[in-house]
């Protein structure tokens, strides 16, 4: 009797091995895998073309074995609904805010907090390094079900409002719309404003019916949202860098995928972000261009006044914020050389 239960075992965990290789095997061109997920960004902007340039690199890598569904425009829902939905499995992947990780471990803050960024190549050599961007997933993957992608980079983050924005007096009482994301409080601090949580999508209205005054975001957003229709005075504040981060739901990576087709998935996205890194500088400069075609006043800080909003940013960031990333802020630090 024992030697039955025993070989039943055997048996039983034989099955339990050939279903698990099956799940891992059953995406192919005749039955392929659909992973689907959502950003809030309009279908026209950067970030969308990235994403399919990605998608594109997989279905053709895997053969048409794994296809990417893209949905754009808050269809799935905003910031954090992708990304507690990517959590659960409800949908398989999401493109967010870095800082959304937060809710999960408090190192995803660092990249969507005020000056944190030294440079441009502080930029390429952090958040697109792959060797980082495995470290930053392990932490993650110990808090969550979700494995990091890498980073989209689309430009500094800048302020447009009624009036320029030079020193911290100016931007006393504003109320700024930022994300749904503590993060961004220090960038509206270091500007003297006040950070006003609202949705992507309700911007325009809000700055219409005067609910908020001011806004801050990429210049490719600005544009493609016609914030400038309402507000026309836009400061180069470069406060944040405009990132986004593509968070996978581990099951939708481990179990629907053959470990080939992870390796595509994962190479594939790097691949993408760091092209459309190395092409924007220019995109970002003709954004620019159209919004003083559009009629918008642009002012730029001197070196003196931004490093007033720097000093800001800074004392609040030691007091508050740099405990709590530990041995993450000083490794992410070192990549600024």
């Amino acid at each position: 009797m024992k030697k039955i239960l025993v070989l039943t075992l055997i048996a039983l965990m034989g099955m339990g091995m050939m279903f698990a290789a099956g799940a891992t095997e059953a995406a192919t061109p005749a039955a392929p895998v659909v992973l689907k997920g959502g950003l809030v960004a309009a279908p026209e902007t950067t970030q969308v073309r990235t994403l399919k340039d990605w998608a594109a690199m997989v279905l053709e890598r895997t053969g048409g074995a794994v296809i990417i569904e893209i949905y754009p425009a808050e269809q799935l829902g905003n910031e954090r609904a992708l990304l507690e939905n990517s959590n659960l499995g409800t949908i398989d992947w999401a493109l967010i805010g870095p800082s959304g990780a937060e809710s999960f471990t408090p190192e995803f803050g660092m990249f969507e907090n005020a000056y944190t960024f030294q440079s441009n190549d502080h930029i390429k050599n952090s958040v697109f390094n792959p060797e980082f961007i495995n470290y930053l997933s392990g932490i993650l993957e110990k808090k969550s079900n979700l494995k990091l992608l890498g980073f989209q980079w689309f430009g500094s983050r800048h302020a447009i409002a009624d009036k320029p924005i030079l020193t911290p007096e100016d931007g006393k009482g504003m109320l700024m719309r930022t994300p749904q994301v503590p993060a961004y409080k220090v960038a509206t601090y270091a500007m003297g404003a006040t950070a006003t949580p609202m949705a992507y999508g309700e911007v325009y209205m809000g700055l219409s019916q005067g609910v908020i005054n001011a806004a801050e975001c990429p210049l490719e957003n600005i544009n493609v949202m016609k914030w400038y229709e309402v507000k026309k005075v836009l400061t180069l504040t470069s406060h944040v860098e405009g990132l986004t981060t593509v968070f996978m739901n581990k099951q939708s990576f481990e179990k629907k995928l053959t470990p080939a087709q992870q390796k595509i998935v994962y190479d594939s996205a790097i691949e993408a972000w760091n092209k459309q890194f190395n092409a924007y500088k220019d995109v970002e400069a003709s954004f620019l261009k159209t919004l003083q075609d559009k009629g918008v006043t642009v002012y730029s800080l001197t070196p003196e006044q931004k490093a007033v909003f720097v000093k800001r940013a800074q004392d609040m960031l030691a007091a508050d914020y740099i405990p709590k990333w530990g041995e993450a802020w000083l490794k992410f630090q070192s990549y600024a050389k």
